[in-house]
């Protein structure tokens, strides 16, 4: 919970009932689950569809990606990230953009963006300086 922008505890039920109303919502929704050979999970990946807050017409995907602690520092969470978009990118069929925001301490995750050719913006995001990283997907 370090990296995420409220690090509180999370309750089981609060998870579960978020969890539930956003697979629910599959047009809006990808939630992407890693897991290893053996079938243990190793991270997710979650794209969340948005309309742009500057520009309405425009369709948002927000990235979100997690590593499970255990199996961080291995160069998962570049492939999980490249492989998200890249399945994105298979399914899109009109004009949309990728973003993510990231702490500015959170330096791996800015790498990870920053080496995928995600043009980098600084902001604020629920009163802390964050990273803003955006992508036009390209169309399927």
């Amino acid at each position: 919970r370090l990296n995420a922008f409220d690090s509180e505890i999370i309750q089981e039920q609060t998870h579960f009932e978020w969890l539930r109303s956003k697979l629910s919502q599959p047009e809006d929704c990808v939630f992407l689950i890693a897991e290893a050979r053996n079938g243990v999970p190793v991270g997710t990946i979650r794209f969340d569809r948005r309309a742009d807050d500057v520009k309405p017409s425009l369709m948002v995907w927000w990235v979100s990606y997690s590593i499970d602690p255990a199996f961080r520092g291995l160069g998962l969470g570049r492939m999980l990230v490249e492989l998200g978009a890249g399945l994105m990118e298979q399914s899109n069929t009109g004009s949309a953009t990728m973003k993510a925001l990231v702490k500015v301490n959170n330096h791996q995750s800015a790498k990870i963006f920053t080496s995928m050719c995600f043009s980098q913006t600084e902001t604020e995001h629920a009163g802390q300086a964050v990273y803003c990283f955006q992508k036009p997907l390209r169309l399927a």
